[in-house]
């Protein structure tokens, strides 16, 4: 378990947006709103107006990659959470094993890319339910305060924040592969340091990520990202920089 500075987390998937104070993560944003009083319901919401803006059209998109440079494969998939240059398995055994996972829970919320956890569309449904979610966490520690022994009865991925380290050089960032609400409300709550339990591998591949093994990661080896690309993605997520598709979700 690390305590570790929240402008040195990031996470939301391939957002990767950071954690620090002024953030324009949807999550944190949308609760600093709701404890001022600015918006106390999904309808109005600083998350209602990311999911309706944040739009990337395929997983090249939301990678931040050009479709005129991105390989065709990327183009025609959807946007489905953690396929990384870095990331271990296919990209057609990922996207089906994650479409089936999420289909079953956007089928009663009416669709769209909420369950994704990192852009829209999102049907009003499943906006009000996230928008429920992370309230419900923030008043939760508001009254209670925070600590895992609430989840104590889940798996320890769902106790902990979990998270993964990406160095480049010395420089390192962690970047949040799980709890990510709850990142976002302790944040809210102005906590300047997470308590993550970093960990170093899972099912889905390696979770310390190091820029310089770029020409060894699964799917540069399989010619889905060159090197370039590859670096270029990991730097954007390690500097907390978001995608064009998403630029358009903080006017």
């Amino acid at each position: 378990m690390a305590e570790v500075q929240c402008a040195r987390a990031i996470g939301l998937s391939f957002s990767s947006f950071t954690f620090a104070t002024g953030t324009n993560h949807p999550y944190v944003r949308t609760l600093v709103e709701y404890a001022r009083g600015t918006h106390t319901q999904y309808a109005g919401s600083y998350l209602e107006h990311y999911y309706g803006r944040a739009r990337p059209a395929n997983l090249a998109e939301a990678l931040g990659l050009k479709d005129v440079d991105a390989n065709p494969d990327l183009i025609k998939a959807p946007v489905v959470s953690n396929i990384y240059p870095w990331s271990a398995g296919s990209l057609t055994e990922t996207v089906g094993r994650k479409q089936k996972w999420w289909s079953e829970r956007d089928a009663s919320l009416g669709g769209g890319n909420a369950f994704t956890f990192n852009c829209g569309p999102a049907s009003a449904a499943a906006g009000e339910q996230r928008f429920r979610a992370l309230t419900a966490l923030y008043d939760s520690i508001k009254h209670r305060g925070y600590s895992p022994s609430e989840f104590s009865n889940k798996s320890l991925f769902d106790s902990h924040i979990i998270g993964h380290l990406f160095y480049r050089g010395e420089d390192w960032r962690v970047f949040i592969g799980g709890g990510n609400h709850r990142s976002a409300a302790l944040c809210a709550h102005g906590w300047s340091k997470l308590p993550i339990l970093v960990m170093s591998t899972n099912r889905v591949g390696p979770l310390i990520i190091r820029r310089e093994d770029a020409g060894s990661w699964p799917l540069v080896k399989a010619g889905l990202f060159s090197i370039q690309q590859a670096q270029g993605i990991f730097d954007r997520m390690f500097e907390g920089r978001q995608p064009q598709a998403y630029h358009q979700s903080f006017l």
